[in-house]
């Protein structure tokens, strides 16, 4: 257990660098924080704000619709000014100058490739946005499951296999002092308490793994 113990902590203080003396312990309520994830529901809605691949790609799909926007707008007929008349002269009268409105018509060119061409690209950028969002829902899925098993291993543990060791172990304990038990059966026992209680740390730490999974997946934190 002693050699266990220092190779975990050599591996341990190569992970945080560089320093002085320190000491490992098992952290319990950081193993145990943030045990209760969201709902899917609300867990896709925060991904959906969070991540910034699909607020990115949310963007392009605006700015592909401005772009159609433009194109239908160049082949709009539009008013424009232009001059009548004009004369200047000894004999000129306030009707030698003059102004009118012209009317231009796109007759030869109605921007119609152009307008295609845009929204193509929204159509485009509309498909690259579900297909992201596919995929980050194909993430919070595959962690979410990963949380519930995770979760469902360690609520077995406490309710099941730690409440038997325990009880093996007081009974164990009772016979032992009463002479009524071999002292290596009751080493056997408190060997499988121990390794039911490293049991129960290794599926907190997985679960809390599998929670900075989630919380990665969605891209923001869980608390709260």
């Amino acid at each position: 257990m002693r050699s266990e113990l220092a190779r975990a902590e050599s591996e341990l203080s190569r992970a945080i660098g560089i320093g002085g003396p320190r000491r490992f312990h098992a952290d319990e309520a950081e193993l145990r924080a943030g045990t209760r994830a969201p709902s899917r529901d609300v867990i896709i809605a925060r991904a959906v704000e969070a991540r910034p691949e699909l607020r990115a790609s949310q963007a392009r799909v605006a700015e592909a619709k401005a772009g159609v926007h433009l194109a239908r707008s160049a082949a709009l007929p539009w008013f424009s000014w232009v001059q009548v008349n004009y004369y200047a002269g000894p004999t000129s009268t306030p009707a030698s100058f003059g102004f009118g409105v012209a009317l231009d018509l796109p007759v030869l060119s109605w921007n119609r490739g152009e307008i295609r061409a845009a929204r193509a690209r929204v159509r485009q950028r509309e498909a690259e946005e579900r297909a992201a969002a596919v995929n980050i829902v194909g993430e919070l899925e595959e962690a979410f499951a990963r949380l519930e098993a995770a979760d469902t291993r360690v609520v077995e543990i406490e309710q099941v296999l730690l409440p038997r060791v325990e009880e093996a172990g007081r009974q164990a304990a009772a016979a032992l002092a009463a002479g009524a038990l071999d002292p290596l059966a009751a080493n056997e026992i408190e060997a499988r308490r121990i390794a039911a209680r490293r049991q129960h740390l290794a599926a907190l730490f997985e679960r809390r793994s599998a929670m900075l999974t989630l919380e990665a997946a969605v891209g923001a934190p869980l608390d709260g």
